[in-house]
């Protein structure tokens, strides 16, 4: 099995100088891509953004709407209005459809 993770598209929220929340495109060798939220910190010794263990994957391919919902909620949540959501994501991934 590859565990190789794959990241298609990266955007930061800075939440405060030391508080990052990260939404990134990824895949991990399945061929499915998923969306990562996660929250990163500043590390004050070299100034680099660095994972916490806080954050979740959602199945991009997932039809079930529970799952669609989370994704809204969480990128509404953040602060992203339609378009911004239509630009991070693709047009399918945003309705919902297979490409």
């Amino acid at each position: 099995m590859n565990t190789e993770i794959s990241v298609h598209k990266t955007m930061d929220f800075y939440i405060t100088d030391q508080k990052v929340v990260r939404l990134s495109i990824v895949s991990n060798g399945d061929g499915k891509k998923y969306l990562d939220i996660r929250q990163f910190y500043t590390d004050r010794n070299t100034d680099e953004l660095k994972p916490t263990q806080k954050g979740i994957w959602i199945p991009l391919e997932d039809k079930e709407a529970s799952a669609k919902r989370i994704l809204f909620e969480g990128l509404k949540f953040l602060g992203m209005d339609k378009n911004e959501m239509a630009t991070f994501l693709d047009e399918d991934e945003l309705l919902g459809e297979n490409s």
